[in-house]
């Protein structure tokens, strides 16, 4: 409690010659005391804050694992779990080494150049617990938008080209949009002193910085590498494709959907950074939001599946629920609740329409990546300029000099709009630019595509050696033709569905396929 950080000396207390004391006077002195042990109270808060959030945020790394373990075949699980442990694993030795300091140290109004944070400094910051702690937060938002990547290119890019891919993103690409959005001294920034206009652009917990960031390099690194192969040179957008290449455990898909909207909550209002000062207004304003918008969304997508499809298909539900989420998290601080509703149902519709564009490009992305967070991120990060609050935004940003310029539809002017809309194309311009570079620098040092022999027998066996599931292996020790392995593995899936477990049975058992079958080298 406060009244255990109250101290007073002897010397500052009147009393009467009685033994009991009638007058207590507090000196100057005394109030000086309280006043720091208050404050140091808040910034204890403050960074236990942030501590607690980052260490929620970082358990979608586990929502993350489930989503893209159940949304590829099921001969490249294990695969998809190691690059998930890469994101972590490699991407926070280059956050540390260099991705944090380019982010938010002092420089210009493109990339930091200082030598004051953590790795780069003999004594790290002079022992800035709250900086600590802020790179521990930044740390796991930087994860989140590393691995949005992974499963876009997921079953056919090689452990090797994706782990440099991870280093790239990390050291350098990813750090310069959030120095330019969220330091103190980007251009974009709404607390930098040189910011190009207004506010600069409003995006609250990354719907912009992380969620575009990461669809929009997913959707170039998908373009450059092509799609997935099929037995037989089957297309992968035909509908006997579809059904070839589609998620293998929808299980696991929900329950990762389920995760990452539980760290959603998390991850939105700890981009508060504390409590104190306000904080606590602009965490709660962001709960509600957050909640609001994802709900909405899932009913939406209910909807929108029953009309389309005439079913309930759970793919698209969990990733209109999570589509919605990426749209508010731009905004989550800075709109009033009831905007958060029109926000989750036209990041639904942003959704379905990214999805149909990218089927018709013939563009492979294995979890749809793309379509939740390319769509959901430029969304969400444009609707800010429509429904953000004058007073809302004072309040997320701590900054009692903006609100100037605020939302469209509230009066506010087309400004904040403008530089809504010129934060998602330079997001995406960067992306686009940087990521077709280090693709081909990648192609050409490495080969960032695996052989078709491996892509078409599973990464998990040609990557780790492993298998994910008893029956994968024992199609391949009875020495099996890969695509044929192929052929019955679905064969087997397709059984299993209709219940039909003595056909799966038989179909695993055909004796027919020891016979007269040549193993590939």
């Amino acid at each position: 409690s406060l009244s255990a950080s109250i101290h007073y000396s002897a010397d500052t207390i009147s009393a009467s010659n009685s033994s009991d004391l009638d007058v207590v006077e507090v000196t100057s002195n005394d109030t000086d005391t309280l006043n720091n042990d208050i404050s140091t109270a808040a910034a204890d808060m403050d960074k236990m804050w942030v501590l607690i959030c980052a260490t929620i945020v970082f358990s979608m790394q586990l929502g993350f694992c489930f989503l893209e373990a159940g949304g590829v075949r099921s001969g490249n699980v294990i695969n998809i779990i190691f690059k998930n442990l890469g994101d972590c694993a490699i991407g926070g030795m280059c956050w540390w080494l260099t991705g944090y300091s380019i982010a938010y140290s002092e420089g210009n109004v493109i990339m930091g150049t200082g030598t004051s944070y953590l790795a780069f400094s003999p004594k790290p910051a002079d022992d800035d617990y709250n900086l600590y702690a802020h790179f521990f937060l930044s740390f796991t938002y930087m994860t989140t938008a590393v691995t949005i990547v992974s499963g876009a290119v997921a079953e056919r890019i090689s452990l090797v080209a994706y782990y440099t891919f991870v280093v790239i993103v990390t050291s350098f690409t990813y750090p310069i949009i959030v120095h330019i959005m969220w330091s103190s001294y980007g251009w974009l920034s709404p607390w930098s002193a040189d910011r190009i206009a207004g506010n600069g652009i409003l995006d609250f917990a990354g719907s912009a910085v992380i969620h575009l960031f990461g669809g929009s390099s997913a959707l170039t690194f998908s373009y450059l590498i092509g799609p997935r192969k099929l037995p037989g040179g089957l297309d992968i957008f035909s509908e006997e494709g579809m059904e070839i290449a589609c998620p293998h455990n929808r299980f696991l898909q929900s329950a990762g959907t389920l995760l990452l909207w539980f760290a959603w909550f998390a991850f939105n209002s700890g981009s508060v950074i504390g409590l104190s000062g306000g904080g606590s207004e602009a965490a709660a304003t962001a709960s509600v939001n957050t909640i609001l918008s994802s709900a909405i969304s899932g009913v939406t997508g209910m909807i929108v599946c029953k009309v389309t499809y005439g079913k309930m298909d759970i793919g698209h539900i969990c990733n209109s629920i999570l589509a919605g989420l990426v749209s508010i998290t731009a905004g989550c601080a800075y709109v009033s609740p009831i905007y958060s509703l029109p926000i989750g149902i036209i990041g639904v519709g942003v959704y379905f329409f990214v999805f149909t564009i990218r089927r018709k490009l013939l563009i492979d992305d294995v979890v749809d990546a793309v379509a939740v967070h390319l769509g959901g991120g430029a969304w969400g990060t444009i609707s800010v300029g429509l429904f953000a609050d004058a007073e809302r935004i004072r309040m997320g940003t701590g900054e009692s000099s903006a609100g100037g310029t605020y939302g469209l539809f509230l009066g506010g002017g087309w400004t904040q709009l403008g530089l809504q809309v010129c934060g998602v194309c330079t997001v995406m311009g960067w992306c686009a630019f940087f990521t077709t570079i280090s693709y081909f620098v990648i192609e050409k040092l490495l080969g960032s595509r695996v052989d078709i022999f491996d892509e078409l027998r599973g990464l998990d066996m040609s990557e780790h050696r492993a298998y994910s599931y008893d029956y994968i292996q024992k199609l391949e020790t009875e020495g099996l033709h890969a695509e044929e392995a192929v052929t019955i593995v679905h064969d087997v899936a397709e059984a299993m569905v209709r219940f039909d477990l003595e056909e799966a049975e038989r179909q695993i058992n055909k004796k027919e396929i020891q016979q007269g079958l040549v193993q590939s080298e």
